[in-house]
């Protein structure tokens, strides 16, 4: 059986990652997607954020510890838990606040004059870089 990840992000968040070119292979069409993990593995992912619906941070690094065993992420030197509850899941200026935590944790040298991050997104691992 294969194991599926579902992409399920609010349209302002799904367009600024579908422009950046973040989104495997999305058309920008749909909200969510289904992926196989051979799909992702493919990608080669350098970077893997994990938001699900209705966590805070704390339950999302607790389930997130998961992704840090999943041959798909091998190549993904950094991955992250994030509170998609509060500054995801929902359209509102949160989602702002929420990427640019997420910029500022995985490309800090270009975004120091970002807010900080905590309590928004934390790092799983961070195997290079």
């Amino acid at each position: 059986m294969d194991v599926e990840l579902v992409l399920s992000l609010t349209d302002a968040v799904h367009r600024a990652l579908v422009d950046a070119g973040a989104v495997l292979g999305e058309d920008g069409d749909s909200l969510a997607r289904r992926l196989r993990w051979e799909d992702v593995a493919e990608e080669t992912p350098e970077m893997a954020a994990f938001m699900p619906c209705g966590y805070g941070l704390d339950e999302a690094v607790a389930e997130g510890q998961e992704l840090l065993d999943v041959p798909a992420l091998a190549t993904a030197a950094r991955i992250y838990a994030a509170n998609a509850n509060a500054y995801f899941s929902c359209p509102a200026p949160r989602v702002v606040d929420g990427m640019e935590a997420l910029a500022r944790r995985s490309i800090p040298a270009l975004c120091r004059h970002l807010g900080p991050a905590t309590g928004i997104v934390s790092a799983l691992t961070c195997r290079r870089w």
